[in-house]
């Protein structure tokens, strides 16, 4: 599954953002915003805690 989550560059769109690349089942979780460094800062820090996700849960921890 793909999503796009809208005003992601947000505290609840990365949530949300956070929460579909953790349990949502998401392949893939861009994020769109106003501003291009809001995207840029919240984007980085979105992608790194989805790969530490991917590692956490392949490894078998929650």
């Amino acid at each position: 599954m793909k999503a796009l989550v809208f005003g992601g560059t947000g505290r609840i769109g990365s949530a949300v953002a956070w929460d579909l690349a953790r349990y949502g089942g998401a392949d893939f979780v861009g994020i769109a915003g106003r501003s291009h460094e809001s995207l840029q800062k919240r984007g980085i820090v979105v992608v790194e805690r989805a790969k530490e996700a991917v590692k956490t849960t392949q490894a078998g921890g929650k």
